[in-house]
């Protein structure tokens, strides 16, 4: 070997000594495979027991336990258990169900239940669910719930929302329709349910959704954590803060706990236990779970602080990429004594399993890599317990030995994992234990048979795994309908529990005597789960946006979000502001505003009005157009007959009590006990039926439309014009404020002297309605004097046919005797003239001219 060979070897041999070097097994690349997707067991009641491949035994879980890989979970008959995954799949257990977890990705989850009852959530946003039985499989889309029975002899699949499909042996695919019963099927056949839920079960789950609504408060916690960890965010809101901390030259925001002792540290308050290989940590602090298995710890000016993980893979930096980790710590030991210590973010991490981006796999016959403690930037930090404590005690927080740094630095030697850094390993039989204590009751080995053909399945689908290969192998199933259940020929699921005593684990199953357990004591129909557990996390609906659920109609300006507009109903105006809890009605004038609760009078905004029909504005129940009268386009689409202005109601003639107004003004009644109608004379003059707006100013014979009189001379007022005297005596209209002229202006001579001519209904179609100057905010108890007449009135006429879009608008300060109103009980009085006028002649008075 020549000298430059020789300088290179030597050089190598000094990085590897000082750690600088690891060497991972040849044939264990981390490219090679995926990263592993692990769940959390939320809750945890009763006894939930999982199975050790390693050991072929059982033992107890907890809550903040793992979930994943090929995890088999057998719950006893009081067990209850809700288990959250990084995917957005929620999943619920009852009592005596066996259920277990064949494969995960981003955008798919696989699970089996063998037995008992089990309700799942997929509220992903493009994650597809597919839940395996012994009598076929079921696959949900996004946003969609259901419930499942399985029992010894055949299966129930109840749809709680969204699209849920079952698919049996003989690829038959059956729609599951949430509210429309359910689906059984056996060996033999697929039929009909009653689609009715275990009351107490329904009842459990119910009460889970409202937990989790009331938990949905985020805070800052959702604005630095990924979205996968948004689930988590409200423990991090209860149990600690966010702060901006400057750490390898940047401003971050990292959170730190508050509800701690001061001398707290991570990975103390809990337990190791061996999890496929590898050391996972069991927290117990409420926030122990995420802040544990994500992103990472880190000491800044003294005090510990979590770095939560990036969103994405990074080559380098202070952040670790997001990746579910069973406990990120470099191992050391001594001859008595084990311990760990806290990795900061760029230090590597060794494991048996690709479980996050910066985990190295080292398999157990490579080469050991050297972890040089001293370079730990923890390393003063270390949690060092007794090694015969290492898997018999819960928590370590009153078992820690206080080590100085030197003194782990010179006798204590560090190793990629702890089976490296404990020589009788093998040995702690408590290694697999989530907790201490003896379990006394096991599942039979009967169950242990479908949990070893799901494992098959697992490492079949490892590598093709996800949501494309699902819907592909789903496409040769044919749609079918369920057939009738007849009495008789399928019973509901029914379900015998698998649990024994322990030494009865493996007698023969004739020798075993399993006890019923029931699945359905009490029905009801499902409680429909909330919108929040069915979309998407966040909070969103599955495939709606957040706020989605509230339309607008076309040229809605300001409505509140939720507010809905009734049937029938219509738009406000551009610039007009609804108030929360308002109900639009028909269009308010502009610069009119609609005070919350207001309701214009007369207009039914509720479907299923009187008769059977929805009342559109201007409409008042049971009103009926006048017999015979020509009925011309509205605004609404409904006739209206002549004299009916846009907007107004309809009025019965001889219709008594309290007259027909419009909206928003104030109504005078007429006299009491009587009747008027086109024609009735009141005072000896024939008066017209009181509309809105319009004067009972005795008419002068003439003309007539709709069964009442006309004058020959009328003027239109424009919307916004103001009525000034005329130098005839009339009410004329100031010129054009809304920029139209007047159509039709009559230059005949005043009322006075106009000769009576019958004028047809015909012969005022191209006129316009005439909008009636009234007082805003009259009081109906005070009756309005009628004012003596300086000056011949001239009526202005109603045009049947109007154009729907302009609305007409009520004059702030009209003019008294514009609008004159009869009193109640009381006979008008002949009008009094100005001096210079002639008085007029009624009919049998001497000097009466017609």
């Amino acid at each position: 070997m020549d000298i430059p060979k020789k300088r290179l070897w030597l050089v190598c041999v000094l990085l590897f000594a000082a750690g600088l070097i690891f060497l991972p097994a040849p044939n264990s690349s981390a490219a090679e495979d995926k990263v592993v997707l692990v769940g959390r067991i939320s809750f945890v009641e009763g006894q939930i027991l999982r199975y050790v491949p390693e050991n072929k035994d059982w033992v107890a879980t907890i809550k903040d336990a793992p979930f994943g890989m090929d995890d088999a979970l057998y719950s006893d008959q009081a067990g209850r258990a809700e288990f959250i995954m990084p995917n957005g799949i929620w999943i619920r257990i009852g009592g005596s169900t066996q259920i277990q977890l064949i494969a995960m990705n981003d955008d798919a989850g696989e699970m089996d239940v063998a037995s008992g009852v089990a309700r799942f959530y997929n509220r992903s946003s493009d994650a597809v669910l597919k839940v395996t039985t012994p009598f076929g499989y079921v696959l949900a889309d996004p946003g969609s719930s259901f419930d499942l029975y399985v029992g010894d002899q055949s299966v129930e699949v109840l749809a709680l929302g969204g699209r849920v499909d079952f698919i049996n042996p003989g690829n038959a695919k059956y729609n599951v329709t949430p509210g429309s019963g359910s689906i059984i099927a056996d060996a033999r056949q697929t039929a009909s349910g009653e689609g009715t839920v275990d009351a107490e079960w329904d009842d459990w789950n119910a009460s889970r959704d409202t937990l989790w609504t009331k938990r949905q408060v985020k805070g800052q916690s959702a604005e630095y954590l990924p979205p996968q960890l948004h689930d988590d965010a409200y423990d991090l809101e209860e149990n600690g803060k966010w702060e901006r901390v400057y750490y390898e030259g940047e401003y971050r925001n990292y959170w730190t706990p508050t509800r701690v002792e001061p001398s707290w540290q991570p990975f103390s308050a809990g337990r190791w236990t061996e999890y496929y290989g590898d050391q996972c940590w069991v927290p117990a602090e409420p926030f122990g779970y995420v802040t544990h298995h994500y992103g990472n710890w880190v000491v800044i000016n003294g005090r510990w602080f979590w770095a939560p993980p990036a969103p994405r893979v990074v080559a380098t930096g202070p952040a670790v990429s997001f990746g579910w980790y069973p406990g990120r710590v470099a191992w050391i030991s001594s001859g008595a004594d084990v311990g760990w210590v806290p990795l900061a973010p760029t230090e590597p991490y060794y494991a048996r399993h690709h479980w996050g981006p910066q985990a190295i796999i080292v398999a157990p016959t490579a080469v050991v890599p050297v972890v040089n403690i001293g370079r730990l930037a923890f390393v003063d930090r270390a949690v060092i317990v007794p090694q015969a404590q290492l898997y018999s005690v819960n928590t370590y927080s009153t078992h820690i030995t206080h080590v100085e740094k030197t003194v782990i630095i010179n006798n204590y030697r560090g190793a990629p994992d702890v089976q490296r850094a404990v020589p009788n390993y093998g040995q702690f039989q408590q290694r697999h234990n989530f907790a201490s204590g003896v379990v006394a009751q096991k599942p039979h080995n009967e169950v242990i048979q479908r949990i070893n053909h799901n494992q098959q399945v697992a490492t079949r689908e490892s590598k093709t795994f996800n949501a494309q290969s699902i819907r592909q192998g789903a496409t040769v199933a044919k749609p079918a309908q369920p057939v009738a259940a007849q009495p008789g020929s399928m019973q509901p699921p029914k379900l015998t529990n698998k649990i024994v005593p322990a030494n009865q684990v493996s007698a023969p199953k004739n020798q075993v005597t399993f006890k019923p357990a029931e699945m359905k004591t009490n029905t009801k129909p499902p409680t429909t789960p909330p919108a929040g557990m069915l979309g998407p996390r966040g909070g969103a609906t599955a495939g709606k946006p957040a706020g989605a659920g509230s339309a607008t109609t076309p040229g809605q300006v300001g409505q509140q979000p939720g507010a809905a507009t009734q049937p029938g109903t219509s738009p406000t105006r551009p610039g007009q502001q609804q108030l929360p809890g308002q109900t639009t009605t028909s269009p308010t004038r502009p610069g009119q505003q609609q005070q919350p609760g207001q309701q214009q009078p007369g207009l039914s905004t509720q479907p299923g009005a009187p008769g059977g029909r929805t009342l559109t504005p201007g409409t008042q129940p049971g009103a009926t157009t006048q017999p015979g009268a020509t009925t011309q386009p509205s605004a609404t689409g409904r006739p209206v007959p002549p004299g009916t202005r846009p907007g107004a109601q309809e009025v019965q003639p001889g219709r008594t009590g309290t007259q027909n107004t419009q909206p928003g003004l104030s109504t005078q009644p007429t006299t009491p006990g009587r009747t008027m109608t086109p024609g009735t004379r009141q005072g000896g003059q024939e008066v017209q039926p009181t509309r809105p707006g319009l004067s009972t100013q005795p008419a002068a014979p003439g003309n007539r439309q709709g069964g009442r009189e006309i004058q020959p001379r009328q003027e239109q007022q424009q919307p916004g014009q103001r009525m000034t005297p005329s130098p005839r005596g009339g009410a004329d209209t100031t010129p054009a404020q809304s920029g139209r002229q007047l159509q039709d202006r009559s230059m005949s001579t005043p009322a006075t002297t106009a000769p009576a001519v019958r004028q047809s209904p015909p012969a005022v179609q191209n006129q316009r309605p005439q909008p009636q100057a009234v007082q805003p905010q009259a009081q109906p108890q005070r009756q309005q004097q009628v004012q003596p007449q300086a000056q011949p009135q001239r009526q202005q006429q109603v045009q049947p046919q109007v154009q729907p879009q302009r609305q007409q608008q009520v004059q702030p300060q009209a003019q008294p005797q514009r609008q004159q109103v009869q009193q109640p009980q009381q006979r008008q009085a002949p009008a009094a003239t100005q001096p210079g006028q002639q008085q007029k002649k009624r009919p049998g008075e001497p000097g009466y001219q017609p």
